[in-house]
């Protein structure tokens, strides 16, 4: 029995050689290191200003069908290329200086919407009154990441008080700010 089992042993061993030598083959690896993965950036800048800290628009003394414009520069300096956009966001109007032929039409009570006396543009397209566009977010330009071509763009926003604005509106005023963005292109 001794002999059976040293026997069966000796063949299975056999076996296992034969096998294991049938299933040999030749290997190879490489490594590679100092892999990174990074996420890009959009720096958008307005007018060469990086943060925007100055004011764009101050324009005093419009009348009833006078147009003004300014040229506002935007340059992404960023990594990746984005779609630009702006608002008119805290929009006040005001009564302003309060002349007497003001008051002769609104009598007491006052009408301040001169917001909705003025037009706004980019590029010569109308986009509204600024009470009409007011918080609402204007698609402008595609910006390529700096250094690929179009990462800058200047855009002419114009400014029309409209010329059936009557007496109701002298020396009104209407503050607002300006929100310029820049989210990443698809």
């Amino acid at each position: 029995m001794k002999q059976v089992l040293l026997s069966l042993t000796t063949i299975a061993l056999v076996c296992l050689m034969m096998v294991g030598g049938a299933f040999a083959q030749f290997s190879d690896t490489e490594t590679s290191r100092a892999n990174i993965v990074a996420a890009g950036t959009l720096d958008l800048v307005v007018n060469a200003e990086n943060p925007l800290e100055s004011t764009l628009i101050d324009f005093q003394n419009m009348y009833p069908g006078e147009y003004r414009e300014v040229e506002i520069n935007l340059t992404n300096q960023g990594s990746l290329a984005g779609n630009t956009w702006m608002m008119f966001t805290d929009l006040v109007c005001s009564t302003g200086a309060y002349v007497e032929p003001e008051a002769a039409v609104e009598g007491d009570t006052p009408i301040d919407d001169i917001c909705s006396q003025i037009i706004v543009s980019i590029d010569g397209v109308e986009q509204g009154t600024l009470a009409e566009i007011a918080n609402v977010a204007i698609p402008l330009f595609l910006l390529e990441a700096a250094g690929n071509g179009n990462s800058g763009v200047t855009m002419v926003l114009g400014f029309l008080f409209v010329e059936e604005a009557g007496n109701e509106y002298q020396g009104d005023m209407c503050e607002f700010t300006m929100v310029f963005g820049l989210d990443q292109a698809t």
